[in-house]
């Protein structure tokens, strides 16, 4: 099947599907921080599901969700 889309919509869609993909895996990297005791892999994980929802909602690269939370944190 072909979809009439410009890269620039590609490039949105993909970063929109890796975005879930960081979603499952922050929120995997939480329950594992809880079953072990571990608060740092627990705080990772929630960076990793924020990074994850705002490649979602946003359409951005991973690199720029990371950055807007290091702004945003700091």
């Amino acid at each position: 099947m072909y979809l009439n889309m410009n890269v620039e919509e590609t490039r949105t869609h993909r970063n929109q599907t890796s975005g879930n993909w960081h979603i499952f895996m922050g929120k995997a990297r939480q329950q594992w921080g809880m079953l072990t005791n571990d608060n740092e892999d627990l705080s990772k994980g929630y960076e990793r599901e924020m990074a994850g929802r705002f490649q979602k909602f946003y359409g951005i690269s991973k690199e720029e969700a990371d950055l807007e939370i290091k702004n945003w944190v700091n």
